[in-house]
């Protein structure tokens, strides 16, 4: 996948389907945790602004710190890093649309100084460059500005930002070092290397000097050589996000796949992301038939090139291969549901009472109990608690229930379908279990920001409120069809909307909030919350 262009780059190596693993390109997207790998059954940990309530209790003030009245600093890009690696990419980008209005044609240096850093953490290089380049004698926008030049490929623009960076006061050491990259880069690996070689008595001690040797060596095709000064910028700074990249293409083509996908995953920790680890992370994990997470990775790079035909034939390629095994699983356990929905009644030891209330119900078959519910068979006569606790226990030494049918039938309605409720000489797909692979149906090119299908159903399109009308735009379909967890709300909030059966989008913004305020627990700081995180998709409630 040769992934374009710019931070970490040696000359890509081949694999032998002719993927390349070396050159990388910095894209806005938002960073997976670690531990997103794993088996066959193992989802994406991850959406996009979602995160642990942990995480989400540990929120970024990112109004203050890209909009505030004081400096901006070292300390307010880790802020900012954090932000967007976390749970809050979509709020930055927001807010760096509210600055980038404030600023217009006459923005003071402070405003382009956030501005730009912001653009080049979302992986928007043009617009980085174009602000940082209106402030002069500061080496935090100089350092910068030489990240997204060399990212543009403008080598002779990013070394002499860096030599501009050295005079005004930012680490010479670094700026000699990343002169070296970009030299590197550029094409001219011996010079690299001999500027490597002049400052290695000041920088030997630092993780980019290893990660630019590791380069060169790389370069010089002496994979040992490299694989051991990555490892050794690793381990001096673990969060060196470039060397774990370079490092991570090296066990990959030695076949090391497990730590190649641990490696991926933690260079994605750090913004800006990265394409080529993305799709690098994507097909390992395709390998490992861990479809979800890798439909994941190739939507995130999608959202940000969506004509990139590398990853949607990827993408075709994953769902195809999920509905296989989805549908493999799913007839198997049908089968094995439908042959328990048959068994008569009459197969088992029960009382006489329980028997003849059985009969005047017309319940014949398991099948028969389980579309039944328990209030219907405390309405049969002579029906009480003892012989519903006995129709329970023989319900459940089966893995069944009374009236699962119906609440299955229910959730569909609801928008969360199982594909048909139980049926006499029809199928009845069984719910997807822990531990199975939810099916990708509904891949479109570019997808939710998440990667799950939008909409939460397992198949088909999702079903758009009554509310909203048909006669809407593609791009204003797939927004309502998203599902409301790239809401990223609060669990009360989450909890109110499960209750009222509430998946998609259009499904959210076609209730009132009256509709909302009915739910139990559900007062004005919800509505509020999600009356907030729908103007970040341009929506709002019905009669808002």
């Amino acid at each position: 996948m040769s992934a374009g262009s710019p931070l970490a780059d040696l000359q890509p190596a081949q694999t032998p389907d002719g993927v390349t693993t070396g050159e990388y390109t910095a894209a806005g997207m938002t960073a997976p945790p670690a531990g997103m790998g794993g088996g066959r059954s193992s989802a994406p940990a991850f959406l996009p602004g979602g995160g642990t309530s942990a995480e989400q209790a540990d929120q970024v003030d990112v109004v203050g710190t890209l909009r505030g009245d004081g400096p901006f600093g070292a300390d307010q890009v880790a802020l900012l890093e954090k932000a967007v690696a976390g749970t809050q990419p979509a709020e930055v980008r927001q807010h760096l649309q509210e600055l980038e209005n404030e600023i217009g044609d006459d923005g003071n240096d402070r405003q382009n100084t956030a501005a730009g850093v912001t653009h080049y953490l979302l992986g928007e290089h043009e617009q980085a460059a174009e602000r940082l380049n209106e402030v002069d004698g500061d080496p935090l926008v100089d350092y910068y500005l030489a990240q997204a030049l060399l990212s543009l490929k403008d080598w002779d623009g990013a070394i002499d930002a860096l030599q501009t960076a050295a005079s005004n006061g930012y680490d010479e050491v670094q700026c000699e070092l990343e002169k070296a990259g970009v030299v590197r880069q550029a094409g001219d690996t011996e010079k690299a290397d001999e500027l490597l070689t002049a400052v290695s008595r000041k920088a030997a001690t630092r993780a980019e000097y290893s990660y630019q040797k590791g380069c060169v060596m790389a370069d010089r095709g002496d994979t040992l050589g490299a694989i051991e000064y990555f490892e050794r910028a690793v381990d001096m700074d673990p969060r060196h996000s470039k060397a774990m990249f370079r490092l991570a293409g090296l066990m990959d083509l030695l076949g090391e796949d497990r730590e190649a996908i641990r490696l991926y995953e933690q260079s994605l920790s750090k913004p800006p992301l990265f394409m080529g680890a993305l799709m690098n992370l994507g097909l390992l994990y395709e390998d490992a038939e861990n479809y979800p997470a890798a439909a994941y990775c190739f939507r995130r790079v999608l959202q940000v090139y969506p004509n990139h035909e590398r990853a949607l034939l990827f993408l075709k390629d994953v769902a195809a291969a999920t509905s296989m095994y989805y549908d493999e699983e799913a007839m198997r356990r049908q089968r094995e549901l439908e042959q328990q929905m048959r068994i008569p009644i009459t197969d088992f030891e029960l009382t006489a009472r329980s028997r003849n209330g059985l009969e005047r119900a017309g319940i014949a078959t398991l099948g028969d109990l389980c579309r039944t519910s328990e209030a219907e068979l405390l309405a049969a006569k002579n029906f009480g608690d003892t012989s519903l606790n006995e129709i329970r226990e023989i319900l459940e030494g089966r893995g069944l229930r009374i009236g699962q049918l119906v609440e299955q039938d229910s959730m569909e309605s609801g928008g969360y379908g199982y594909g048909g409720g139980y049926q006499s000489g029809g199928g009845m797909p069984a719910p997807t279990q822990p531990g199975q692979p939810s099916p990708l149906a509904a891949v479109s090119p570019v997808g939710g920001p998440g990667g799950a299908p939008a909409g939460g159903g397992h198949g088909g399109a999702p079903k758009l409120s009554p509310f909203v009308s048909d006669d809407i735009s593609p791009a204003e379909r797939a927004k309502l069809e998203r599902p409301v967890s790239d809401l990223n709300l609060s669990v009360r909030a989450r909890k109110c909307l499960t209750r009222l059966g509430i998946v998609t989008m259009g499904e959210l913004v076609s209730r009132t909030p009256d509709d909302l305020m009915s739910v139990r627990n559900f007062g004005v700081t919800s509505l509020n919350e999600i009356r907030q995180k729908l103007v970040d998709f341009d929506l709002k409630l019905r009669n808002d």
